[in-house]
């Protein structure tokens, strides 16, 4: 941003190519799910034979546990992906999910960008980014966080089943997905909005 300003250069693209990688990450980390589902149950494993985090970290890690770590990658089978089904998720839950997660990605970018529009106000707008992550934060938290809460404790009380939970976590991740693409075209007006409201508060 400093560069650009100096320069007198619009660097959006390049945030948006920092979105991109965002959407690249959560992409990666659904194909990656069934893999560290497996080794989160091992981990969980030593940790109860160890009784403590240090104690498993001196006794389970080592180089053979290390490389066995191999023996637990699961590629998604078509199988598994053939069983996919949206029947009992909340659509509202996915579409929050998605919104939070698309003001997430771009609120602070979109608030770098305002610096440039308004530089007068730099330190205003500046200080605005932990505004809009705030209210991130507690739109996650009340609308979000207790329906995935309240699913998850259904399954452990045998109200539903694992498959329906596995299903909710996979699109809750690919919601989130669909957050960081949405992210892309919050971007610029976002910036805009926020270059807009920086002069309201003198």
């Amino acid at each position: 941003m400093d560069q650009a300003a100096i320069l007198h250069t619009d660097p959006s693209w390049q945030l948006h190519v920092i979105i991109a990688a965002s959407s690249v990450g959560t992409l990666a980390a659904i194909l990656l799910f069934p893999s560290f589902v497996q080794i989160s149950s091992r981990v969980i494993s030593h940790l109860e034979l160890a009784g403590s985090i240090p104690q498993m970290l001196r006794t389970a890690v080592t180089v053979d546990s290390i490389r066995r770590v191999r023996h637990h990658l699961r590629i998604p089978s078509w199988q598994a992906i053939s069983r996919f089904r949206i029947k009992g998720i909340p659509k509202r839950l996915l579409l929050l999910n998605c919104l939070g997660t698309a003001i997430y990605t771009s609120s602070v970018l979109s608030v770098l960008y305002a610096t440039l529009l308004v530089p007068e106000y730099k330190a205003t707008v500046l200080m605005s980014s932990g505004m809009i992550n705030g209210f991130a934060t507690i739109f996650m938290t009340i609308l979000v966080d207790p329906q995935v809460a309240l699913l998850t404790e259904k399954a452990m009380q045998g109200k539903a089943t694992q498959e329906s939970i596995r299903d909710m976590y996979l699109w809750l991740m690919i919601s989130r997905f669909c957050g960081t693409i949405l992210a892309q075209f919050l971007l610029v007006p976002a910036a805009y909005w926020v270059a807009w409201l920086s002069p309201l508060f003198h």
